[in-house]
């Protein structure tokens, strides 16, 4: 698994610290003067767990699948993430490159955006375990698990308590940074169509 994001550094609490993530989805908190590990965890989803180490989840077949002819990670993390200093938030886009025989996310149970605690790394939106033991956003409204592969390679964007992310279908998406309430999206910015099978069509973030 290689590491495609720019490392994101920040002040917490006074403290310098560095947050990357990288394909296999892992995401990391470093102490940016030691480099020491604060916190880590795996972003995509996993059966009975947050994807912290120890927390007993297990991972799911169909998130990340490895095949004779596909043995490179490529439905985590490939862009950098933003933060949202006032609300201490860490906002990560998850899902990669694809093709039509190996489409790179879950819809059904991986978001294409974590929207993160700083220090804890949890998730800050709210969340429900289904009764395939995935914890998935509860939130009305929310595109996240919609639309079949929509993935974002994009770095999120915020600015006044809004995140801003692009993804392949191709659309653009603002959310509340609070709350995760979809604010608006702007649909069919470039080809392919809305709804049809992205292979390799990449909107880059926002700015």
């Amino acid at each position: 698994a290689d590491v495609p994001p720019g490392p994101t550094l920040f002040t917490q609490n006074g403290k310098e610290m560095l947050a990357i993530g990288c394909k296999n989805g892992s995401f990391f908190l470093l102490d940016a003067t030691t480099m020491q590990c604060v916190k880590r965890r795996q972003l995509l989803p996993k059966i009975g767990g947050d994807g912290f180490p120890g927390d007993g989840s297990h991972p799911i077949s169909t998130v990340d699948v490895h095949t004779p002819d596909l043995t490179e990670n490529h439905a985590g993390v490939y862009s950098t993430a933003a933060i949202d200093a006032g609300q201490g938030r860490i906002f990560v886009g998850l899902g990669g490159w694809q093709d039509p025989q190996h489409p790179s996310i879950d819809t059904h149970t991986t978001p294409f955006m974590r929207a993160l605690d700083w220090i804890t790394l949890h998730d800050v939106w709210p969340t429900i375990v289904g009764s395939d033991g995935v914890k998935r956003y509860n939130i009305s409204g929310q595109p996240m698990y919609a639309n079949p592969h929509e993935v974002a390679l994009s770095s999120p964007a915020l600015v006044n308590g809004v995140v801003f992310v692009t993804t392949n279908a191709a659309a653009l998406y603002a959310f509340n940074c609070l709350t995760g309430q979809m604010l608006w999206q702007a649909n069919d910015l470039g080809p392919p169509p809305r709804g049809s099978q992205a292979a390799d069509i990449v909107n880059i973030g926002p700015a």
